[in-house]
């Protein structure tokens, strides 16, 4: 046994679960559902792992906050404004959500898991994507997605260089 279970319930559900058994509860993996965050995590196939919430939070870091209409989404801080509340960008987004609350922000996401790996969001490769990402995604959503999977080819050659090489070998050298 892993030491996980798994539970069945809706974002509400957990949200209020987590309010009353705060100290309980180290982190929580959720499968992503919705495809606000593409292309970094894919609706059913990604998970991210919640924690709480740090004592402050910075451009970038993705959090689990509550709508004024009462539905729950998950997207990255855009900015932090000077009267508290925040904004926020989903990563195939070219709205801004703008002026959430403080009080209406509820959990962290300090990792996510993608095709079975762990990624660190704090790591400084993505947090930097993220933060040069979230500027052109508003301006420039199409050109926005293809800067995203050049700089994703690029981690993978940093992460698993002898891949990156061999494909790039088969892609200058096949045969005509």
């Amino acid at each position: 046994m892993n030491g996980y279970s798994e539970l069945n319930m809706s974002m509400s559900q957990l949200v209020e679960m987590l309010k009353n058994n705060t100290q309980m509860i180290h982190e929580i993996s959720v499968t992503v559902n919705g495809t606000s965050m593409e292309p970094f995590l894919h609706d059913g196939q990604d998970s991210v792992i919640f924690s709480h919430l740090p004592k402050r939070f910075r451009r970038g870091d993705i959090l689990l906050f509550k709508r004024q209409n009462g539905s729950f989404a998950m997207h990255r801080v855009y900015s932090i404004n000077k009267n508290g509340s925040v904004s926020f960008l989903g990563d195939s987004q070219s709205v801004i959500e703008k002026d959430i609350s403080q009080e209406n922000i509820i959990l962290y996401v300090p990792e996510v898991i993608r095709n079975g790996k762990r990624i660190n969001c704090k790591h400084g490769f993505w947090r930097f994507v993220m933060t040069c990402y979230m500027p052109v995604r508003v301006k420039h959503p199409k050109a926005a997605s293809r800067v995203f999977c050049f700089l994703r080819r690029v981690m993978r050659a940093i992460v698993n260089p002898r891949n990156a090489i061999g494909k790039l070998k088969k892609t200058l050298f096949k045969d005509k």
